[in-house]
């Protein structure tokens, strides 16, 4: 068993969502290169240039659509140099939460679960079935050990926000691990965290809101495992919003919004506990603190 170091006192220092976004990014290499058939390449990110008669075809980094698969065929290539799908552990703490129909008073039903499958997916990760961990430090600490072993990263749903509820960072502290991001200025979502194991396994903290899971896994998650997929990060997109959205004076809004024709229009419907903004919207735009008249868009998992 592992032994735990005395944690010590944490404080949280926050940092700004793009500083944030970017140390997720640079987090991880992308797992080693493999050459695949093209029947398996689907989704995978090239590691390397395709190459034609003419020169390069398509640049490394490039995410295999089918009609990637079908340049890479009538160009005469039968397999293809790509790197995997990195490998995650998904650990939710506290109450198990209810996994069919709606629970008695007391119990949550698990609305983040789907969330978070989904968005490692669309980021170019594989999730791993949950495992539901009982309230405490040592279980969390004994979980991310085991995690380790077998996975590329690990996330941890709960268990994140600052003060008595934080089990997450005792854990990390008591294992010796490397915290990268401890809160991000940004709302809604700022209870998140980055950190390396000293095996070098990376972890994420998630809040533990429904709500503030969408937003909290394109912060940090989403791009660490398109880092360790290999994946080129899309370039920005900035656009100009057709409805008002107030600006928080120190703190980054992630807002959901939905493109309407040439307009993009923030979806409404905000309330903690519910996802109900991101499920309507098919992009989050960065409101800066203090605001723009442009706002940079990320897209959402479809």
């Amino acid at each position: 068993m592992t032994a735990l170091h005395e944690p010590a006192t944490r404080r949280h220092t926050e940092l700004s969502w793009p500083l944030a976004r970017a140390l997720a990014a640079g987090a991880a290499a992308p797992l080693p290169a493999t050459a695949v058939p093209l029947r398996r390449a689907r989704g995978l990110a090239l590691a390397r240039p395709l190459p034609g008669a003419d020169g390069e075809l398509l640049p490394a980094g490039t995410v295999l659509t089918p009609a990637a698969l079908g340049l890479a065929a009538s160009t005469g290539h039968d397999t293809l140099t790509v790197h995997g799908r990195p490998l995650v552990a998904v650990l939710i703490t506290g109450n198990r939460p209810a996994l069919r129909r709606t629970p008695p008073p007391g119990r949550p039903r698990d609305a983040t679960g789907p969330v978070l499958r989904g968005l490692i997916d669309w980021a170019g990760g594989r999730a791993l079935p949950a495992t539901h961990l009982p309230d405490g430090v040592r279980p969390l600490a004994d979980a991310l050990v085991r995690a380790a072993r077998d996975t590329d990263a690990i996330a941890v749903y709960g268990a994140s926000s600052p003060g008595p509820a934080d089990r997450l960072g005792p854990a990390l502290d008591s294992l010796g691990a490397q915290v990268v991001v401890d809160g991000v200025a940004c709302r809604p979502g700022r209870p998140q965290l980055l950190a390396r194991l000293r095996c070098g396994t990376p972890v994420v903290g998630l809040p533990g809101d429904p709500y503030a899971a969408p937003a909290a896994g394109v912060t940090l998650l989403a791009p660490l495992l398109a880092a360790l997929a290999g994946r080129t990060p899309p370039a920005p997109r900035y656009v100009r919003l057709d409805t008002a959205v107030g600006a928080h004076r120190a703190d980054t809004r992630l807002v959901p919004v939905t493109s309407r024709g040439a307009r993009v229009v923030a979806v409404g419907h905000d309330r903690p506990g519910l996802p109900w903004a991101a499920a309507l919207g098919d992009a989050l735009a960065v409101v800066p603190p203090g605001g723009a008249e442009l706002v940079e868009l990320i897209e959402l998992p479809r």
